[in-house]
């Protein structure tokens, strides 16, 4: 077998690889876009829920208030993992480089032992 024909059955390998990262990557980023959307909720129904509304029963009873302290410790929590999400992407940014180092390299090595005259 000669170098190129194994350069050759490496490269779909090494191209799976760097489609995996990517894929990888790209769920992470949904995910943190998905916990975005629910910080962002939270915080909406707590803007709902401002100074100079008129009083309702609920905030009489006091429910407004646990709501708003229920709301606080989901935003703390939700806030918690999107920071442990950003820590995975790093990871997975960094491995993404290194598999695309890998990818280019195979590429680089591919093209440059093509046989004479071929194009």
């Amino acid at each position: 077998m000669t170098r190129r024909s194994q350069l050759e059955r490496l490269r779909p390998l090494i191209d799976a690889e760097y489609r995996s990262r990517q894929s990888s990557l790209a769920k992470l980023k949904q995910q943190e876009e998905e916990l975005q959307q629910r910080l962002r909720d939270l915080s909406g129904r707590h803007a709902q829920t401002g100074e100079g509304e008129l009083v309702d029963p609920a905030s009489l009873a006091g429910a407004d208030l646990r709501w708003q302290a229920w709301a606080e410790i989901r935003r703390t929590e939700v806030n918690q993992r999107i920071l442990r999400l950003r820590i995975d992407q790093e990871r997975a940014k960094a491995e993404l480089r290194l598999s695309f180092g890998r990818k280019s390299a195979i590429d680089a090595l591919c093209k440059s032992t093509k046989k004479p005259g071929a194009r």
